[in-house]
């Protein structure tokens, strides 16, 4: 196709375009393929936590986008509360892409036993990507993980003195 049916089509409205050509809806017929139109009227299934994949979806996006991020952290805590089978993996991925460290350790605690899950980080690691070296202390003696609490004492011990 050249350019000038592009041109043509960018400058004349759908109105213009079939005046006259009443011949394509004689009888009713209209053009639209049926799988296109169920593709855009049906639901399809999909997998937990984004069982209801628009909306699911759209609150995770939008929070990433910065938008309404305490509804989209509520809905999908009402999904770890409801035992949504890989809703913590995705609430703690979440608050770790909002930079939520504090809530994410403390989920990742609470319903992942601080261990990594699919596309979510480790209580370890969130701590250190928070920088906070006392609380990765505290996590890996609790999981009993000697290299984690080596690394947050020689973390700890490079940051400059707080005191005086």
């Amino acid at each position: 196709m050249g350019d000038d049916l592009f041109d043509l089509l960018e400058r004349t409205s759908v109105v213009e375009l079939i005046a006259g050509r009443d011949w394509l809806f004689e009888g009713g017929n209209l053009y639209i393929e049926n799988s296109h139109l169920v593709s855009i009227l049906h639901h399809f299934e999909a997998e937990p936590p984004f069982d209801d994949p628009y909306i699911d979806h759209a609150e995770y996006l939008r929070a990433l986008l910065g938008e309404n991020v305490d509804q989209a952290v509520a809905h999908f805590r009402k999904k770890v509360t409801g035992s949504v089978p890989g809703s913590a993996e995705v609430l703690v991925g979440l608050l770790a892409r909002l930079g939520r460290y504090d809530d994410a350790i403390q989920t990742s605690l609470e319903h992942l036993g601080g261990e990594a899950g699919d596309g979510c980080p480790s209580a370890i690691q969130l701590c250190q990507r928070a920088g906070d070296y006392q609380r990765l202390r505290e996590v890996a003696r609790k999981e009993r993980d000697l290299l984690g609490f080596a690394a947050g004492l020689m973390h700890s011990s490079s940051e400059p003195s707080r005191s005086g």
